[in-house]
């Protein structure tokens, strides 16, 4: 009977401390949730401005600068020296270098070269410095990308072949003979292969790394009021076609001169046949 009328009580008290325990789990639950659900909407913004950029910065571009400066003749030579010099100070690379001597004073040069482009400013300032004017210039650019992560991806994959090979070739006391020997072989190949990658690496790194500058110096007479440009141009045409007129007449010659003894014996038979009836 005390236990019957202490039920009551009993399930009262139970049911007061299952729901405040449920309104404290909401409570609990609930802050962290948010917080996670913030770290996380926070987190994804960054990282797509981040995939964003390391995209941009793995492109492989090939840039090409050409110039073409105008220069007193007199001033052609000592110049290109000086733009040369200033190349070794910025340890760029001189790939071609050439001077041409030409008519009436002219005269034409031009420089190929590959810098880096941290030294692009300051040679292309000694550029523009006098007595040289730039008269023209433009850029260029090739994407090398797909090529250069081509190479990059065949050589990891290389030098992974390679390195299991090493590896078999290490443990050589569980492994026949037969699999050594060709273990060898496939080695030697591989081996040359990963040269050969390494090499067009290289070569494609150096094609985006630097860049490339072609320098062409036109170098111009002293101006004058008569110019003889035309003149000499006519001269020169008229010289050369006086030669190729006789190139052609000697041509003609020989190939008539062996016939001369057949055309002078049937010249002379028709005169003969030609007379013979004139006198009947």
């Amino acid at each position: 009977m005390r236990l019957i009328g202490w039920t009551p009580v009993l399930l009262a008290m139970a049911l007061m401390s299952l729901v405040g325990c449920k309104e404290s789990n909401k409570v609990v639950e609930g802050e962290p949730r948010g917080a996670i659900e913030t770290k996380i909407i926070e987190d994804d913004t960054p990282s797509g401005g981040k995939a964003e950029a390391e995209s941009a910065q793995s492109r492989y571009l090939a840039v090409t600068h050409s110039y073409t400066l105008r220069v007193p003749s007199d001033a052609v030579e000592s110049l290109q020296s000086r733009h040369l010099k200033i190349c070794a100070e910025l340890h760029c690379t001189v790939m071609e270098s050439a001077v041409d001597h030409e008519y009436s004073g002219w005269m034409e040069a031009h420089t190929k070269l590959r810098i880096q482009p941290q030294g692009l400013a300051k040679l292309v300032a000694e550029l523009a410095s006098p007595p040289a004017v730039i008269t023209a210039h433009s850029t260029t650019t090739e994407d090398k990308t797909v090529a250069v992560l081509d190479v990059d991806k065949r050589l990891e994959s290389k030098v992974a072949l390679r390195d299991r090979l090493l590896a078999l070739l290490h443990n050589a006391g569980t492994v026949k003979v037969t699999d050594l020997v060709t273990a060898e072989r496939e080695l030697s190949d591989v081996q040359g292969e990963i040269e050969s990658l390494t090499a067009v690496r290289d070569y494609l790194r150096t094609q985006t790394d630097t860049i490339l500058v072609n320098i062409r110096y036109d170098g111009r007479a002293a101006e004058t009021d008569l110019d003889l440009k035309m003149l000499w141009q006519a001269f020169h045409g008229f010289g050369r076609s006086m030669v190729d007129g006789a190139a052609s007449l000697v041509s003609v010659i020989a190939f008539l001169l062996p016939w001369a003894p057949v055309m002078t014996l049937l010249i002379w038979a028709a005169r003969k046949i030609w007379r013979r009836r004139r006198t009947r």
